[in-house]
């Protein structure tokens, strides 16, 4: 029973790593085309080491039917940018109906195993080799994500964040976000 159990956790945190993986290879492969860049579409802020963070310009996207050779999921990923060039990215993923323009409300968890979440800080912009953190185990920090609204007639979303990251380039910087919200953001479908 032991190993059976053991056998399915392992399974499970295989296929979650996959998908992230398969999305980050997604999004770091992108063609060198410019990406829609949706502005003044909605609200997305939080604290951000107890200073208010606001995002002034977006990238947000639906990706549909990632596969991993077992699961056909999704990524919904919000990514905004502060006047300063700060960017802050939120992704929801989910194993289920990939191929289906929505999202299910509720909890996305760094740990979660249908309904997952991830969080990226650039403290200095894509390109500045400063500071960045992410979440990308258990043991790098904690995100999570709670989608409380989601329209794919309209394309909107909107809902509430917190994070920990640990900086992994150095290891030692901390960010933390708290009362974050995303209300009526925009996001263009690509499938």
């Amino acid at each position: 029973m032991r190993l059976t159990l053991l056998f399915l956790i392992t399974i499970t945190m295989k296929r979650v790593f996959v998908i992230f993986g398969i999305g980050l290879l997604t999004i770091s492969c992108q063609p060198d085309e410019p990406q829609p860049v949706i502005t003044n579409n909605g609200i997305m802020n939080c604290m951000l080491n107890g200073s208010q963070w606001t995002g002034i310009t977006f990238n947000n996207t639906l990706q549909l039917n990632i596969i991993d050779g077992e699961s056909n999921g999704k990524i919904l990923e919000l990514q905004g940018k502060d006047a300063n060039g700060k960017q802050l990215t939120l992704r929801m993923a989910s194993i289920i109906n990939g191929e289906e323009e929505n999202m299910e409300t509720g909890d996305y968890l760094l740990t979660g195993e249908v309904k997952l979440s991830d969080v990226q800080y650039f403290g200095g912009g894509l390109t500045s080799g400063e500071s960045t953190g992410s979440v990308n185990s258990p043991n790098h920090g904690h995100s999570e994500i709670s989608l409380s609204e989601f329209n794919p007639e309209d394309n909107t979303c909107s809902g509430t964040f917190s994070f920990f990251l640990q900086d992994f380039q150095s290891g030692d910087t901390l960010y933390t976000g708290t009362n974050g919200q995303f209300t009526s953001m925009t996001y263009v479908l690509q499938e």
